[in-house]
């Protein structure tokens, strides 16, 4: 069971992380993105390994993010993080980039990170 963000507001349903997949390989790059973001809000996406000690403090590997548009979607690509392979999960903040003030958490997503083959 992935653990939820603690002390973060709750993310409405229409929120969703998006991901091409769920199995990512170290040093590629892959699309990340999301629904429900108001537009013109921020959303930062960070991926936690659970081998490296991830934990529900959202402690992990910032990846970068994007501005939702009108349509309250983002998404941006990035290279998936030197993490050490197997479980690991991912997440998002939506905030308001005038006063940084966080809206909502999305609720995490496992994954699996494996290395090229």
């Amino acid at each position: 069971m992935v653990p939820e963000p603690d002390g973060q507001p709750a993310a409405p349903p229409e929120a969703q992380l998006t991901l091409a997949s769920t199995r990512l390989v170290i040093g590629r790059p892959a699309t990340f993105g999301g629904t429900g973001c108001p537009a013109g809000d921020r959303a930062d996406f960070r991926m936690v390994s659970v081998a490296s000690g991830g934990d529900a403090t959202g402690s992990g590997q910032a990846l970068g993010g994007a501005v939702a548009g009108d349509d309250a979607r983002w998404s941006f690509v990035a290279s998936v993080p030197d993490l050490p392979g197997g479980p690991a999960w991912a997440t998002a903040v939506c905030s308001n980039p005038a006063t940084g003030v966080v809206v909502f958490a999305y609720p995490r997503v496992p994954l699996q990170l494996v290395t090229a083959d």
